[in-house]
């Protein structure tokens, strides 16, 4: 491969340089590489239907789970990309969450939050044409994620959701909501989840993107859709699933 697509986390004219030299940069090419941080392979997955490549840059409290390699893997990684020699996985599909009409694309997840006081809404989930509730009350309290296998790591972790290795389902983690129950809930990928609001306001965003404010009687439907996220690996440079857990905790503790 002799054309790539680059999204830098910040401005390196050295790194950008030594590609330059090695490969034609392009926004038409069939290769992404995000450099920097989780954010940054967000961004590039949100912009660009290719295989993202994604590369951690070091620095104190970057943790750059999705990321095998970082930019002291850079030789390697030209020489590698040049002889074609890595394997692209679909590692998850895009969260589609429509509303008036309008359908956005998440990569990390879809969040309903309150504005000030609680947001009250009711949950149901659609398989085919049945329709049937997921919880039997009213929710109420600061709100909802819902996420999948690639967001599950990130606000998803924090709010105390689980973390998931299987592909294709979809994860409702509740935001400090009152109730006998508020463990979360896991759902299939070929089922729609559908929110209405019954009380109070709530603001519903896309990997932190507001979308609208939602109010008492409006609507939105989640779920999988067909926009499948691809991501570059090298077969022998894949880290474990703990490794990547282990740096993620340690990232947390050196922020904190």
């Amino acid at each position: 491969m002799d054309k790539i697509n680059v999204v830098l986390k910040r401005d390196d004219k050295k790194l950008m340089q030594k590609l330059k030299q090695n490969f034609a940069i392009s926004k038409k090419a069939e290769l992404c590489l995000a450099i920097g941080g989780d954010g940054t392979f967000i961004k590039a997955a949100s912009m660009y239907s290719c295989p993202i490549l994604p590369i951690r840059i070091i620095e104190n409290g970057s943790i750059g789970y999705y990321s095998d390699l970082t930019t002291k893997d850079l030789d390697y990684i030209i020489k590698n990309i040049k002889e074609d020699n890595f394997i692209v996985q679909n590692i998850s599909n895009k969260i589609q969450v429509t509303v008036n009409g309008s359908s956005y694309f998440a990569v990390n997840e879809i969040e309903l939050k309150n504005i000030s006081l609680s947001v009250n809404f009711i949950l149901s989930k659609r398989h085919g044409k049945k329709l049937e509730r997921i919880y039997p009350y009213v929710i109420s309290g600061d709100g909802m994620l819902v996420t999948t296998v690639l967001g599950s790591t990130a606000y998803n972790r924090s709010a105390k959701g689980p973390i998931i290795l299987a592909p294709n389902v979809l994860c409702i983690t509740f935001l400090n909501i009152d109730g006998p129950y508020s463990n979360p809930i896991i759902v299939g990928a070929d089922e729609v989840i559908e929110g209405e609001i019954t009380k109070y306001e709530g603001t519903l965003k896309y990997d932190g993107k507001k979308i609208c404010t939602l109010h008492n009687g409006d609507k939105f439907q989640i779920k999988l859709s067909d926009k499948q996220i691809l991501i570059a690996r090298f077969k022998e440079k894949i880290e474990p699933f703990h490794s990547k857990l282990d740096r993620l905790i340690k990232g947390r503790l050196i922020n904190k």
